[in-house]
This record gives structure tokens, C-alpha cells and sequence, in this order.
């Protein structure tokens, strides 16, 4: 099965849990399979990859973990690449993105053949809510996204975070925040009421969406963000300690998200308020020919 071939490289248990994770999400139409490729030879698939249309007009990109020592393979793989790499041309994307582990150079080496380049590294890190959590040093007024009058709202303070961020440069410009809000919705499970602008009384100083993970009693943090004009304040912290606190008492046990390892005054909160890197993927991204 195509599938099983795209997830060749787990143990067994966990490709029969993949696969049926991915039936599973195509079933309920949070997934399509459309975009999925699959190499044959003599009848048997050899190389697949599977390409997901996003919200925001981008594509991700999932490859197997590629064996450098079967050259049916390899030369099976840059055949879909470079149908990959017509088919979204020919839809417009604005960009394709793939992660991968640092040690998967056979697959490096195809990305970059055509037309990726690597542009940052992701560090993925958690942490648990049980216990006491640290006071937040100021006083922050939460508005959910549940809230509709202040949909607009959360528009504004979200371009107004990309304002000289750190985060994934190459992308500056790329998309809005309208899009970006689309396509944050497709992590894990969606509940506006964790999607949050905070307030100190004056203005809104930042933003932070979280999503829920429920099957791990975990939510992800998809983005967090405090506004150019008030950085260097300590917001950052006490915008996710406030988070922290209202998702421990909604029942979330565990909290994870993802930092670009370029944004070291993000990584520092982390390191402070106890956050514990579990791994880490470079970025690879490559940009329409039309753009």
C-alpha cells in the first residue's frame, strides 16, 4: 500500500498507526489524498510522497525517509519530485515546505535538487502543567477568539506581530493574516476559546493560539506573538504563562510547540518558564516559479 510505503522507515506498529491516522483524518475530511504520488516498478510502488494543500495556498510536503542505497528508489523519488514540482506550480502555490531530521541527507539532497533550500531549524519542545505555575509578573486581559466582535482584532495584532519578527524570515511577506489564521486551524483540534488577544489596559500587546491534541490530553501552541511596540517588556513570558494557567484549567496536561531556532529571546522564555526540547527538523521551503 502507498501508505504503508510513505511511512516505511517507523516500526511496524507505528505505520499501521500512521496509516490508519491519515484514513482516519481523510475520512472525516480534514485530509485529502489527492496530492498523494506513488512511483510503480514491476507492479510494486517503490517511492511515494504526499503533497497537502493548505488553507493559506501553501503546500506541505511529507517524504519517507529515503534509503541511499537503492537507486530504483532514488531515481523513482526525483521522478514524483519533479511531478510535485509541476503540479503545484500549476496550482499556484504560494510556497512548499517539508521538514525533516538533520541525518536525512538522501532526502536533503532530492529537496535541494529541485529547487529547495533550507531556511531555519525548528526545535520542538513541551512541558508538563501539573504543579504550580509561576504568577504572571503583569496583569494581562484576555479577549477568545470565540468572541466575535473582535475577530478584526485578532487580524490586526497578528500582522502586527510579524512586525520584525524573528520567526521564520524567509516567509516574511509570504502570507497574511487571514491566511495564516486558516491555516492555524488545521493543527490538532480547533476551540476558539484558546485563541486569545491580551490586553494590559491601554492596547493589545499580543496573541496566542493554541489548539488541542485530545487523544495526549495536550494542546500545541500553533502561534504566539506580542506586538513590535511592546516587546522587551517581559509580555512574552506572561502571555503564555496567562495561556498556561487557562489551559490547566480547561484539563490540558501537557503544552508543546515549536520555536525557530533563530529566535533566541523566544527560546530564553522557554528555557525559563521550563520548556524541554524533545526534538528538532530543518525547514526546507521552495517558492513557486510564478511568484
Amino acid at each position: 500500500m502507498a501508505l504503508s510505503q510513505l511511512f516505511q522507515h517507523l516500526e511496524p506498529h507505528e505505520r499501521a498507526a500512521s496509516v490508519e491516522d491519515v484514513l482516519q483524518a481523510e475520512a472525516h475530511g480534514d485530509l485529502s489524498l489527492e496530492g498523494l504520488l506513488v512511483a510503480h516498478l514491476r507492479a510494486q510502488a517503490v517511492a511515494s510522497l504526499l503533497y497537502l494543500r493548505q488553507p493559506d495556498e501553501s503546500v506541505s510536503l511529507i517524504l519517507p525517509q529515503l534509503n541511499p542505497g537503492n537507486p530504483d528508489a532514488q531515481h523513482a523519488h526525483a521522478c514524483l519530485m519533479a511531478e510535485l514540482v509541476a503540479q503545484v506550480d500549476q496550482i499556484g502555490a504560494t510556497y512548499t515546505q517539508c521538514l525533516l531530521d538533520r541525518s536525512e541527507t538522501t532526502a536533503a539532497t532530492l529537496l535541494k535538487n529541485h529547487g529547495f533550500r533550507c531556511v531555519t531549524q525548528l526545535e520542538f519542545r513541551g512541558r508538563e502543567l501539573s504543579g504550580k505555575l509561576p504568577e504572571p509578573v503583569q496583569e494581562l486581559q484576555a479577549t477568545s477568539f470565540a468572541s466575535r466582535q473582535h475577530r478584526e482584532d485578532f487580524v490586526a495584532v497578528i500582522e502586527a506581530t510579524y512586525e520584525n519578527s524573528l520567526d521564520c524570515v524567509a516567509l516574511k511577506g509570504r502570507r497574511s493574516a487571514e491566511q495564516a489564521l486558516a491555516n492555524h486551524r488545521c493543527a490538532g483540534v480547533f476551540d476558539p476559546e484558546l485563541w486569545t488577544l491580551y490586553h494590559n489596559g491601554q492596547t493589545w500587546v499580543g496573541v496566542l493560539l493554541a489548539n488541542r491534541h485530545p487523544a495526549q490530553q495536550a494542546a500545541e501552541v500553533v502561534y504566539m506573538g506580542v506586538v513590535a511596540g511592546h516587546r522587551g517588556q517581559g509580555l512574552g513570558r506572561d502571555v503564555l504563562l496567562t495561556a498556561m494557567r487557562q489551559l490547566s484549567t480547561a484539563g490540558v496536561e501537557r503544552i508543546f510547540l515549536a520555536v525557530d531556532s533563530g529566535n533566541q529571546y523566544a527560546t530564553l522564555v522557554y528555557d525559563q518558564l521550563g520548556f524541554i526540547p524533545t526534538s528538532s527538523k530543518d525547514v526546507w521551503l521552495r517558492f513557486c516559479s510564478q511568484q
